[in-house]
């Protein structure tokens, strides 16, 4: 079942950290270089690829400086270390591929 545009949205906008933290024990990988669309697919979100890249490199360039106050540490489901742009053949576009690390201290509320 597909969220509605609306709902997956939102679910992106409000939940993608816990969304990919999710992903990464899925997989059984504590650290992995991911996709948009590979997000989307394992959670039937539709195609919001865009933002999707947006939110986590939004995450990656918050990073650091909020864990500069060691309270985050626990309340940060995920990190996005690195960034590359990667070219598919098939579309003949470029995508964005993240690599993105569990943190192992993450406490859910």
């Amino acid at each position: 079942m597909e969220s509605t545009p609306r709902e997956a949205r939102r679910e992106i906008r409000d939940h993608l950290p816990e969304l990919v933290y999710q992903y990464l024990r899925y997989i059984k990988r504590k650290r992995a270089w991911v996709t948009s669309t590979e997000i989307l697919k394992h959670f039937n979100l539709g195609r919001r690829e865009s933002l999707v890249v947006q939110e986590l490199l939004e995450i990656k360039e918050r990073g650091p400086k909020e864990l500069l106050k060691p309270e985050n540490l626990i309340r940060t489901p995920i990190f996005v270390l690195q960034v590359r742009e990667r070219w598919n053949s098939y579309t003949r576009t470029n995508f964005s591929e993240f690599l993105v690390e569990r943190n192992l201290y993450y406490r859910p509320d």
